[in-house]
């Protein structure tokens, strides 16, 4: 069927064939085949429904015009082969019998036309070479298979030594026949998108890989890409704009993100839909993510902040960042965040969920890693929803919530005990609702003023700074260990009157001589036991307390209770102030 021709064409600007132009260096879809299996995603709602309906508005407007327009351009332009100077296609029309290469540092210029594809065809751009594609909000430029099925040809390749492409309202359909996509950059090729529409490929609507990025990407849209909408390296998250939509209908409208190291200060930018993390992410560098950013992570995969790295996570009450498992509500689906740097990292109205495989967190915290949280949940890790290694800071801890992790809330080292207070909120829901300590020694003054769950200590407690424990507070010991208050240290642990107010300290199993029991060595006034409850103590010939020759404890107003050896024992030569206590079930009397 012939066509006609506009007087747009300029006289003069060749087209060279040189034969049929193959595929690039790797006919499958890029140096790593481009295609790829995607994940499940959630459906896609709508921001931007007019985009298909207008996108054909304009195409058949450039359609009419076509039967308005020179002669010149009577029947499609026939094309194929390999171009190899600056060449202007500016006709209402073009057909691609086969592959298009442009080489050999010429320029490819598409002006406001119509480029139809024949099946499997690629249109390839590098060797010094780039494509400037410009059409108008009218008569935008438009690349689609001549079937109109996804998949139907290959797409856009721009490929290793390419100068900067530009695409400007801009339309690409059908593609990514191969493992391809509408546009696919490879080999450290760039590229800038402004006003674009990526519509209906059978994979990505466009595939970056590793090295290669965007100099602009600002007003497109994407609809119906059966993979996704986009697959880029991490690298490339900061070059997004608010501004792209990502509708997809029934289709994954997610932004597959492939784990290479952030190695440049960097904003995530809050998407319309989530970014997807199959291999999780590497920062070295800052990272500031925005308010309203979902981040799913694939099967095992691991967001790792290293050192020299930030991760400023900050959402907003109504609007929270979120760190999730792409299969939601299963604990254990990915690691967590694991933390190493030792700067300002922030989680702060951030959710994290579905965290803990291979023995990770939600949040991990390890080799000398700092954080500061605040008004963050951590959800349905598989072990803990925090843990935090030795020698690790919790720079701040406010206004966080554990919810069905299954090993514990949190496991922590004892000198950030300090830091976690009343208002840590615990929701029971399958999970066990403890905060765990590490055996570490508190060597700076501390007040924990505790949250209504035990603080459990599976191995050693020693204190060698003055600590001042509020009341309500419950202690529960593993079988063996001891709470040591040693030389330079206090234990000054004072109730109330109200049952609630009781301070406990007691074995995990309610069995006589199940842990040690509280050993004062330091020779400190401050050292006070009043309104407690202590049970359980006297392995391995301890007491529930237990004073040293070198020791000074009061204990009064406390209930002490079986223990299998006494219910105190104090050294010649200690220190000890007793009364008003009521002892039941110790083995060898109250005192001794």
């Amino acid at each position: 069927m012939a066509f006609s021709r506009r007087e747009l064409l300029r006289a003069g600007v060749p087209l060279t064939m040189v034969g049929l132009a193959g595929c690039s260096s790797n006919g499958n879809g890029g140096s790593g085949g481009g295609s790829t299996t995607a994940p499940p995603t959630q459906a896609s709602t709508t921001r931007r429904q007019t985009t298909q309906s207008t996108t054909q508005q304009s195409t058949t407007q450039q359609q009419q015009q076509t039967d308005t327009s020179d002669s010149a351009c009577e029947s499609p332009v026939e094309v194929s082969g390999t171009i190899t100077e600056d060449t202007t296609w500016d006709c209402d029309r073009y057909h691609m019998t086969g592959d298009v290469t442009v080489a050999n540092g010429a320029t490819l210029t598409v002006d406001s036309t119509v480029v139809d594809t024949a099946a499997d065809t690629l249109l390839s751009v590098g060797d010094g070479a780039t494509l400037v594609s410009t059409g108008t909000a009218e008569l935008p430029t438009v690349f689609r298979s001549e079937t109109h099925q996804p998949g139907s040809w290959k797409g856009i390749e721009v490929t290793a030594g390419s100068v900067e492409a530009s695409f400007d309202n801009t339309i690409i359909r059908f593609g990514g026949a191969g493992g391809w996509a509408n546009v696919y950059l490879q080999n450290g090729a760039t590229a800038a998108f402004h006003r674009c529409m990526f519509d209906r490929s059978s994979t990505y609507g466009v595939h970056a890989e590793a090295n290669t990025g965007f100099t602009s990407f600002s007003d497109c849209s994407f609809l119906d890409n059966q993979s996704g909408s986009m697959r880029i390296p991490a690298t490339a998250i900061p070059d997004l704009e608010l501004s792209t939509t990502y509708t997809n209908n029934n289709l994954p409208g997610k932004v597959v993100v492939d784990n290479e190291t952030v190695t440049q200060d960097a904003t995530w930018p809050a998407i319309d839909r989530p970014y997807v993390f199959p291999d999780g992410a590497t920062i070295a560098a800052g990272v500031a993510v925005e308010a309203g950013t979902l981040c799913w992570f694939g099967q095992g995969s691991l967001l790792s902040v290293e050192r020299g790295g930030v991760l400023d996570a900050r959402g907003e009450a109504a609007s929270p960042v979120r760190f999730v498992g792409e299969q939601t509500g299963t604990p254990g689906f990915w690691r967590g965040i694991e933390i190493v740097s030792n700067d300002r990292n922030s989680l702060s109205n951030t959710l994290v969920a579905g965290g803990g495989a291979d023995g990770w967190a939600n949040v991990y915290v390890q080799n000398g890693g700092r954080v500061s949280i605040d008004n963050t949940s951590l959800v349905g890790s598989a072990t803990y929803g925090l843990h935090a290694e030795a020698n690790t800071t919790l720079s701040t801890f406010e206004g966080v919530g554990f919810t069905r992790n299954q090993q514990g809330s949190m496991r922590i080292p004892l000198p950030s005990l300090g830091r976690v207070g009343p208002d840590t909120v615990f929701v029971d829901g399958g999970g066990e609702n403890h905060i765990e300590v590490t055996d570490e020694t508190v060597t700076q003054p501390a007040r924990w003023n505790l949250p209504d769950v035990p603080v459990h200590f599976p191995g050693n407690g020693r204190i060698r700074a003055d600590v001042t424990v509020d009341p309500g507070a419950t202690f529960t010991f593993a079988q063996g260990s001891l709470l040591s208050v040693e030389q330079g240290g206090s234990l000054h642990a004072v109730g109330g009157s109200a049952a609630d107010e009781t301070i406990t300290f007691r074995g995990d199993a309610d069995v006589p001589g199940f842990w040690r029991g509280i050993e004062f060595v330091s020779l400190s006034p401050d050292n006070v036991l009043d309104s407690c409850e202590i049970a359980n103590g006297g392995n391995g010939g301890w007491a529930n307390v237990y004073v040293q020759s070198s020791g000074m404890a009061t204990v009064q107003n406390s209930t002490l209770r079986d223990s299998s050896t006494a219910g105190i024992i104090a050294e010649d030569g200690a220190s000890l102030t007793e009364s008003g206590n009521t002892f039941s079930g110790n083995a060898d009397g109250p005192i001794a």
